[in-house]
């Protein structure tokens, strides 16, 4: 797919809307697991970390979710190719519930290393407050940036903690590439390829 055209045109057979979501920042980054490479895209508003849009799937490139994590829904959409361009088609409204169980989890930022530019960060994931031994780690370098941007590594490329809303480093940075292992043990690498800016409205029709 060709990330930049997803964001071209947008309509809805409707005239009045339930929500409305703006998207100024669209992000690729590249997974690699055990020697398989993913592409993972995400557009996101700079000021507001409580929505995201994640374009493609695991299982699908013609599959979108915009979750709300504010709100504990997520939208779906099929993503529709016309000459070039690409629209996106409301599919249904959906409760977050399947990942409940993680939204418990605890996660500590320990600082390795840093200066005026980066900083090198192991993220460290519990399974409870006990915090007695994590569940996955992953060792990321956050370069300084406009706006706090760690929701969006962590929309893209920490699943399945991905909707574990209160999970925010501080300060102004962007991830820039990480490593580690799964909960599986699986060896991971992430890289972002990009970071652009965009202007989408997504306008949820009314049921």
């Amino acid at each position: 797919m060709k990330p930049l055209l997803l964001i071209l045109y947008l309509f809805f057979g409707v005239t009045t809307y339930a929500q409305t979501y703006k998207f100024d920042l669209i992000a690729t980054y590249t997974q690699k697991v055990s020697g398989r490479e993913r592409t993972r895209i995400v557009c996101s508003n700079a000021t507001n970390d409580h929505y995201f849009l994640t374009i493609g799937t695991f299982t699908s490139s013609s599959t979108a979710f915009l979750s709300d994590f504010k709100k504990q829904i997520y939208h779906t959409y099929e993503i529709v190719e016309t000459n070039m361009n690409y629209t996106f088609k409301h599919l249904s409204t959906s409760k977050i519930e399947s990942t409940k169980a993680y939204l418990n989890h605890e996660f500590v930022f320990e600082e390795i290393e840093s200066d005026s530019l980066f900083r090198k960060v192991k993220v460290l994931i519990y399974k409870n407050a006990k915090r007695k031994r994590p569940v996955t780690s992953r060792t990321v370098v956050l370069e300084k940036s406009d706006h706090d941007l760690f929701s969006l590594y962590r929309v893209a490329c920490l699943h399945p903690w991905e909707k574990l809303d209160k999970m925010k480093y501080p300060g102004k940075y962007k991830v820039v590439s990480g490593k580690g292992k799964t909960s599986g043990g699986y060896k991971i690498e992430t890289k972002l390829v990009s970071i652009k800016p965009i202007n989408l409205i997504m306008n949820i029709p009314r049921e």
